[in-house]
């Protein structure tokens, strides 16, 4: 079974000064490995270091949540650049950030997941990444246009990073024009619209999965309860 955990960030980031922000590293910084807290220190801007750890953060929460597993857990890249955990190869993630979100899922094999708020239709971007199709289909549904683009935007980064293809793809040779296009051979793909953002997933053809929404603990005492539940 595939787990998936989204949480809101953005009300934390509008509203903490930027002294709160570094207090919020500064406090979940003994919680991560080395090689986590280089690639926290490397962003420029405090808005984004606090988007890693929560990143992190979450990933903590939905392994402690579904396998029991607590405490210090390395990352390593495959060749193609997808990251694993070290010392649980049989377990399987993949993670996303927006500006004001993040999400995570685990599964027992591969996974792909995306996160983005919603954005205006622009059909400059959209000739960027959509196929010939998907543009024909928005053109004959003027009216739903911004939601068709928002969909396949997190539909296809889904879908890349199951593979851990990323930017390496053209997006545009990938066509969501139909739902029966979300059928492939070896996996499957899943759009979730929230009040605030959406979401979409891959996941091996025939699996299932859950879906939850957590909740930033800003006051946490550690990075292990950095979410929570309602």
């Amino acid at each position: 079974m595939n787990k998936v955990y989204s949480a809101k960030i953005g009300e934390f980031l509008a509203e903490a000064r930027e002294q709160e922000k570094f207090a919020f590293l500064d406090k979940n910084a003994p919680f991560l490995t080395d090689e986590r807290r280089r690639k926290i220190q490397f962003y420029r801007f405090p808005d984004d270091k606090v988007r890693s750890m929560a990143a992190y953060g979450l990933l903590a929460f939905a392994l402690k949540k579904a396998k029991g597993i607590e405490g210090l857990f390395e990352l390593s890249l495959h060749e193609e650049g997808k990251p694993y955990l070290r010392d649980h190869q049989d377990i399987f993630f993949n993670l996303s950030h927006s500006q004001n979100a993040v999400a995570c899922i685990l599964g027992d094999g591969e996974v792909g997941i995306d996160i983005q708020e919603p954005f205006d239709y622009d059909e400059e971007m959209a000739k960027q990444f959509c196929s010939e199709k998907e543009l024909a289909a928005m053109r004959k549904d003027n009216g739903n246009c911004s939601r068709i683009i928002n969909r396949l935007w997190i539909l296809k980064e889904a879908y890349t990073k199951y593979f851990g293809k990323g930017i390496t793809v053209d997006l545009k040779e990938i066509d969501f024009s139909s739902e029966d296009m979300l059928e492939k051979e070896d996996c499957s793909l899943y759009a979730i619209e929230k009040k605030d953002y959406n979401l979409a997933i891959c996941v091996r053809k025939g699996t299932k999965f859950t879906e939850k929404e957590v909740y930033l603990n800003k006051y946490n005492y550690n990075l292990y309860d950095l979410f929570k539940e309602n």
